[in-house]
């Protein structure tokens, strides 16, 4: 897995969450469970990728909700197209049990409505927190692990939209040289990257989603590296 995703961080989360599973399939916490698989499906024979295929379909379509206690099934989240800004946005499920979608402006017939889950969601936010790489964005951000302010104690904090700046050349030179390494690392590792180990691009889901990302990520950090040059050459 390393080998195609270079993110420590999102390796580790997949890991973490893999090893979570092996130990609810071997029983190993039960006591932290409100039903074992035993007890849901008895002698049934159910194995690792059994549990990984229910889980991914439970989180990806279950949510929380305010005011309830538990998590819930809302269609409406999955009609919707997935976007990082859109005009529209849902009721709160104060009351009733139901939830709307509330237009932000004038929708057309055969028009499909988006839905935003966050206007600072970052590329690799996206595909590790809801298994889809957001739509492609002109001039590229750097990704949530790259920013300077990203914290890996808190990972999900929402970070600065503006650009890097900062008060002395010499703050703009530090960077950049940061950037400038961490994008020197990777151009390493995609030289080593043994593309016929892995699924045909167009075949793989997943595979092609993770490719996507890479790509993106190597192009975000040349773009924020030229931006930083040329500030510097203004100073």
């Amino acid at each position: 897995m390393r080998d195609l995703v270079d993110l420590n961080a999102v390796v580790s989360h997949i890991l973490e969450h893999q090893n979570y599973l092996e130990a609810v399939l071997d029983g190993q916490v039960n006591a932290q469970m409100e039903f074992t698989v035993k007890e849901v499906l008895g002698n049934a024979t159910v194995t690792l990728d059994d549990l990984k295929y229910a889980c991914a379909l439970s989180t990806t379509r279950y949510v929380t909700v305010e005011k309830r206690d538990r998590v819930m099934m809302i269609p409406i989240f999955d009609l919707s197209n997935h976007k990082r800004i859109c005009p529209h946005t849902t009721t709160a499920l104060d009351n009733g049990d139901e939830v709307s979608v509330l237009v932000g402006e004038d929708v057309e017939a055969d028009t499909e409505l988006c839905y935003s889950y966050n206007p600072h969601m970052r590329d690799d936010y996206g595909v590790l927190n809801y298994g889809f790489l957001p739509e492609l964005e002109d001039p590229p951000r750097l990704l949530q692990i790259d920013h300077p302010a990203y914290n890996v104690t808190d990972p999900n904090k929402d970070l600065p939209e503006e650009p890097f700046s900062a008060e002395s050349i010499d703050g703009y030179q530090q960077e950049m040289a940061r950037l400038t390494e961490l994008l020197q690392s990777l151009e390493q590792v995609d030289l080593a990257f043994n593309a016929s180990a892995w699924p045909a691009p167009g075949t793989d889901y997943i595979f092609d989603m993770l490719m996507g990302l890479r790509q993106r990520r190597r192009n975000a950090i040349r773009y924020e590296v030229a931006r930083l040059a040329s500030k510097i050459e203004e100073l």
